[in-house]
């Protein structure tokens, strides 16, 4: 189950991330796109912290590394939804 969620992991953060970056290039403007560029890099770091803390944190909280796996799925279905219904077309 870990092995499957890591894949899916890396699946999805392969579709994410350059269309982050493609979103920051149409909506950001060319003299401020570096420091939008820094934070969203800054931010994918700061996740890559945060997700493994709250999972090892949840783990060790409830002896049951598969609650930890429930809790991160739901926090990113949470965020998708969030994502989805926030997030507009950039204006062309």
């Amino acid at each position: 189950m870990v092995v499957i969620a890591i894949g899916l992991s890396g699946l999805f953060s392969g579709v994410v991330i350059p269309a982050t970056a493609s979103m920051i290039g149409l909506e950001t403007p060319h003299d401020a796109q570096s420091t939008v560029f820094g934070f969203n890099a800054s931010s994918v770091a700061f996740g890559f912290f945060l997700g493994p803390l709250i999972g090892g944190g949840v783990a060790a909280a409830t002896s049951d590394v598969s609650v930890s796996l429930y809790v991160i799925a739901a926090l990113a279905v949470l965020l998708a939804v969030f994502v989805g219904t926030s997030a507009r077309e950039p204006a062309r």
